[in-house]
């Protein structure tokens, strides 16, 4: 475990603690919603199915390009070698940010894939092809990976500094246009 105490998390954490009380606003459920839909017929997913998906990866060459989270009783996170992808600064966030959640809400066991890149299914280097639901942080439409947020915004020093830059463009431009 990375160490955050509860009393850390209601100390330096006051924009998750509002979110918790009053729920996801509703662009993201809409797009959580829209995320999982092609997946809603295609489960239950085994770790034999996800055991499988790194395979994919690892006989193309890029089984650095998907790393594993492994959550366990107690709060304990299983990962891949972060080492090994070239964008480990979104494995360290998402580690973290695992961490926060499962000391404030109690995070079931369960095993995650993650795509290590910053984005999936763009450019010419082709995917290998969803069988499971993966974690991504951009994406063309209908690549059927599943969207998180962008790994600068799980950090803690990034979110406040550049909060007020997010909040007014926000404002500015509407969702659907950005």
């Amino acid at each position: 475990t990375l160490g955050f105490t509860r009393r850390h998390i209601d100390c330096c954490f006051p924009e998750l603690q509002k979110l918790a009380k009053s729920g996801p606003p509703q662009w993201m459920v809409n797009q959580i919603n829209q995320d999982l839909k092609d997946w809603e017929n295609r489960g239950p997913f085994t770790g034999r199915s996800l055991d499988e998906m790194e395979e994919a990866y690892e006989k193309l060459g890029r089984a650095a390009n998907i790393c594993r989270f492994r959550l366990r009783s107690g709060g304990e996170i299983f990962h891949c070698d972060f080492s090994r992808s070239r964008y480990d600064s979104l494995l360290h966030s998402l580690r973290a940010a695992l961490q926060i959640l499962h000391e404030m809400f109690g995070l079931p066991e369960m095993d995650l894939l993650v795509h290590t890149e910053e984005y999936y299914g763009v450019g010419s280097v082709s995917e290998v092809d969803l069988t499971v639901p993966v974690l991504v942080q951009a994406q063309p439409a209908n690549c059927r990976g599943i969207l998180m947020p962008w790994w600068a915004f799980l950090q803690w020093d990034w979110t406040r500094r550049y909060r007020e830059r997010l909040e007014q463009a926000s404002r500015e431009i509407q969702w659907e246009d950005r």
